[in-house]
């Protein structure tokens, strides 16, 4: 089964709004996830 999608409809399509939360453990785990540490170390004066 295939799904075709018809341009004509998706111009000016607006996807229904949505909500996003994160604390400071996400952000925490996202600094860890993309290598911040290594990055503060060396830019960080000491």
């Amino acid at each position: 089964m295939t799904t075709t999608l018809d341009p004509a409809q998706l111009v000016g399509y607006r996807p229904p709004p949505f909500s996003v939360a994160y604390d400071e453990r996400d952000v925490a785990l996202y600094a860890l996830g993309v290598g911040v540490i290594p990055f503060v170390r060396r830019f960080a004066p000491s």
